[in-house]
């Protein structure tokens, strides 16, 4: 199953944040609030640039280490997009609250956080979007990869992703075919099924990318008239 029919998004779901989204992504949902540019304690003011703060809130309990590594990966991605030199000397939090955690749980944190910005009016250098696909069960270092194009799992489920050799999340942008950031779990049996994964994850960031602007577009046109959204 792959597909905007995959995609659900509620824009401006916190009324106290300066910009949030809610994402739904297959069977992962999470919310974001974006807070800032505001004023920054002076022990995290940075003259050159705002400073980004990332908290990732779990479904239940405190955070711990796969939570953290969450943050860190998501922190790295808003550096790269984040025009955070406009802003010095303020703070942008971003909170990510954990609301069902399924399958292709970091690629759907990425897109809500990308929509959530794009809904506060942060400059980004350019709009970004992320996918997860994983190689089939049964793939090998044999089997051609030209093989396998039908039976990679885009956007795979929790039962998927444990049952799969390996599995990359992969961050495009709206502008270029470079991959922007790149976390892969699990052997890869060769270079050739890592160029296969990226094609599909590039189809699949692209689909997300539309769906981003499809939702961007009905928002500005119903603010326009009044309508909310």
């Amino acid at each position: 199953m792959s597909g905007d029919s995959l995609l659900r998004t509620e824009l401006a779901p916190l009324h106290r944040a300066d910009g949030s989204a809610r994402f739904r992504q297959g069977d992962s949902e999470v919310l974001v609030g974006i807070f800032g540019p505001s004023n920054v304690p002076p022990k995290k003011e940075r003259l050159d640039q705002a400073t980004l703060e990332v908290t990732f809130h779990p479904q239940v309990g405190n955070a711990v280490k796969r939570d953290r590594e969450i943050e860190q990966v998501l922190r790295t991605v808003l550096e790269h997009f984040v025009l955070s030199k406009l802003h010095p000397t303020t703070l942008i939090e971003v909170t990510v609250q954990e609301l069902q955690r399924g399958g292709s749980f970091l690629s759907c944190v990425i897109n809500a956080t990308c929509l959530a910005l794009l809904h506060t009016g942060v400059p980004m250098s350019e709009t970004f979007a992320a996918s997860c696909v994983a190689l089939p069960q049964d793939s090998s270092s044999e089997a051609p990869p030209s093989t396998l194009d039908d039976t990679l799992a885009l956007f795979p489920s929790l039962p998927q992703m444990e049952a799969t050799p390996c599995q990359g999340t992969f961050v495009f942008s709206n502008r270029t075919t470079d991959i922007a950031a790149c976390q892969l779990q699990g052997c890869l049996p060769s270079d050739a099924h890592l160029d296969l994964l990226t094609r599909a994850a590039q189809s699949a960031s692209a689909t997300v990318l539309e769906h981003m602007r499809s939702v961007m577009e009905t928002y500005c046109m119903q603010k326009c008239t009044g309508k909310g959204i």
